[in-house]
């Protein structure tokens, strides 16, 4: 399976790190933090949630509309070059944080997958969630 996801630099740059240290590739390392979420030690599924509370995991947002309406009035002015540094500043932690978000939704969204055994794309269109693009 192939997945594309778009990051931050900073956060790309951290996780090529962290493979490099470890000896892997980006790929395999990213494979290994995501599927952390997954299962447990032994490699079995963890029970402790249901498909319920995933599902919820899942559509709940952990970024407030105030948050995410602040991104978007920063990167307009970002987009205008009309940023200052300190909203640049702004913009860079709102950016990690939103992207932190998408990642622990990816978790739980794998970690259902897994539970109903079908693929990621399969669970993403019976959720009606639509890859960006």
């Amino acid at each position: 399976m192939s997945l594309t996801i778009q990051l931050p630099f900073s956060i790309e740059q951290q996780l090529r790190d962290k493979a490099a240290r470890q000896g892997v590739s980006l790929e395999k390392y990213v494979a290994q933090v995501l599927s952390s979420g997954i299962s447990d030690a032994s490699g079995q599924q963890s029970p402790s949630l249901t498909e319920d509370d995933l599902l919820l995991k899942i559509n709940t947002s952990i970024v407030s509309q105030k948050e995410l309406e602040r991104f978007h009035f920063l990167d307009r002015r970002r987009q205008a070059e009309k940023l200052t540094q300190k909203e640049h500043e702004e913009l860079v932690r709102l950016v990690n944080r939103i992207e932190i978000a998408h990642a622990e939704r990816l978790k739980w969204v794998l970690t259902l997958a897994s539970i109903r055994k079908v693929s990621f794309q399969q669970l993403l269109a019976d959720l009606g969630i639509k890859p960006a693009g």
